[in-house]
C-alpha cells in the first residue's frame, strides 16, 4: 500500500507576500483571506514526469481552491473526492499595534497560535490541539482508504501534510521520502 501527501502548488497570493512590504494587522488579515481564496500563480508547476508515476493512484484533495487545482494540474483530472478535513490548519489573525511583511505575521501567529494563546486573536478559529486532532483523524481515514484503493494520492497544505505525516508513522507506515515545498511529495509505503 502507499500514500503519497503532495503539498499544493504556489498560490499566487504567495508571490504577492513574497513582493510585499511591511503591513497591518488588519492588512495581513486580507492577505490571509486572499490566501485562502488564492489560485495557482501561472508559473508554478510540478516537476516534469511526475505523472506518469502516478497514475494509478486514488486523487484526494481538499476542498480548498488551490489543492483542487493543483490535482487538476499534476494529474490532468479531478480529484476522485475532496475532503474538508485535508484544509489547512488555521491561519491565525492577531491584532497587534505595528506592521510586519505577511511571512513575519505568518511565522508570529503560528508561534502565538501553537502556544494557545487567543487574547488578540481576530477571529474564532480551530485551536492547535483541535488541528492535530483533525490531522490524526484524517490518517485513519486515509489508511482506511489506502486498503481499499492500495494506492492513494493526496492533494493538501503544509501544516496538515506535516501533522498526518507524524500519524502515518506512528501507525507503522514507511517513509520513503520526504518534501514540503510547494508541489513537495511524502511518500508512505506499508506491506499488507
Amino acid at each position: 500500500m502507499e500514500i503519497v501527501l503532495v503539498r499544493h502548488g504556489k498560490p499566487s497570493a504567495a508571490v504577492q507576500g513574497e513582493k510585499s512590504g511591511k503591513v497591518s494587522s488588519g492588512k495581513y488579515a486580507a492577505w490571509v483571506r486572499a490566501y485562502n481564496n488564492s489560485t495557482l500563480t501561472p508559473s508554478s508547476c510540478p516537476p516534469k514526469g511526475r505523472l506518469a508515476c502516478y497514475s494509478q493512484h486514488y486523487s484526494l484533495s481538499s476542498n480548498v481552491k488551490r489543492a483542487i487545482e493543483s490535482t487538476e494540474v499534476f494529474t490532468g483530472n479531478k480529484p476522485q473526492q475532496q475532503w474538508e478535513q485535508l484544509k489547512e490548519m488555521d491561519i491565525p489573525r492577531y491584532k497587534l499595534p505595528f506592521k510586519l511583511k505577511p511571512y513575519t505575521w505568518l511565522i508570529i501567529s503560528r508561534v502565538l497560535w501553537m502556544l494557545g494563546l487567543r487574547k488578540w486573536s481576530s477571529s474564532r478559529i480551530e485551536t492547535f490541539q483541535e488541528a492535530k486532532l483533525r490531522a490524526k483523524d484524517v490518517a485513519h481515514q486515509l489508511i482506511y482508504l489506502a486498503e481499499e484503493k492500495n494506492k492513494l494520492i493526496v492533494f493538501a497544505h503544509g501544516m496538515t501534510n506535516r501533522y498526518v505525516k507524524k500519524e502515518l508513522i506512528h501507525n507503522g507506515w514507511l517513509l520513503m521520502s520526504k518534501s514540503s515545498s510547494f508541489w513537495g511529495e511524502t511518500c508512505f509505503q506499508k506491506i499488507r
